[in-house]
């Protein structure tokens, strides 16, 4: 383990708004019924749109979770814990990536090129392929698509509903602490290729939320070349330039 002045400012940039994610959503626990939450999204298309949107970060979260997994149980347990407690997970989950890695490089910390774990037991080995992984993304950005284009239509009130339903806005700030995941990822990882690339996703991310998650997603299984789902996630090891943050 290294730490730097740079990781410690970055878990603390992550961290903050995920603290305020765990103060709704234990008030949420204590204050409203977790049925009648889900009952109160369902009746706004925004709200039910917002749902959709932290359930459509899982083609990214999955596959990266499993990635960084010794085994296939570690990573069954990681990713349902993901998908039960939210950002709340895992967001500590990748801090702990970030401040455990003995290298200063931010990049090393996300991209580990994939070295660490044992092919063999590994949980994308033989049991994820990137078709699968593919044909997963895409259904779920089309659905997210029309969910979206459904809210579009309704005349539903949206950030009047979802800001002052308890449970809706629980769901839009655990979106949006995802998505910051989904940003920190692509600058690491885009940025030394392009900045107006990287620019881009940035934008798309903060406008279309975890759509532009799917499609890049996508983009990352379409450029990878040899390989597998590991492979597409920590990066290749030749992989050799670093950020350095420090």
């Amino acid at each position: 383990m290294i730490a730097t002045l740079a990781k410690g400012l970055l878990s603390l940039a992550l961290l903050t708004p995920t603290i305020y994610f765990a103060t709704l959503l234990f008030n949420a626990i204590a204050t409203v019924p977790l049925s009648t939450g889900f009952q109160h999204i369902l009746s706004n298309a925004w709200a039910t749109s917002a749902l959709i949107d932290y359930i459509t970060a899982f083609p990214f979260i999955f596959p990266y979770v499993a990635s960084r997994s010794n085994n296939t149980a570690t990573s069954i347990l990681l990713c349902a814990c993901c998908f039960f407690l939210g950002n709340v997970f895992t967001v500590p989950l990748f801090i702990y990536w970030i401040l455990s890695i003995d290298s200063p490089s931010i990049r090393a910390a996300l991209l580990p090129h994939s070295q660490s774990t044992d092919p063999s037991t590994h949980a994308l080995n033989g049991v994820i392929s990137k078709r699968v992984l593919g044909v997963y993304t895409a259904i779920t950005l089309v659905v997210f698509i029309g969910i979206c284009v459904k809210a579009l239509d309704s005349g539903d009130p949206g950030f009047d509903f979802i800001l002052n339903d308890t449970w809706s806005l629980v769901t839009f700030v655990d979106v949006l602490v995802g998505v910051q995941l989904v940003i920190l990822y692509v600058v690491v990882r885009e940025g030394p290729k392009s900045v107006v690339a990287t620019i881009g996703w940035v934008v798309g991310l903060v406008l279309l939320g975890n759509g532009a998650t799917c499609v890049y997603v996508l983009y990352l299984l379409w450029s990878s070349g040899a390989g597998g789902v590991k492979e597409v996630f920590l990066g290749s090891g030749g992989e050799r330039t670093y950020v350095r943050l420090d």
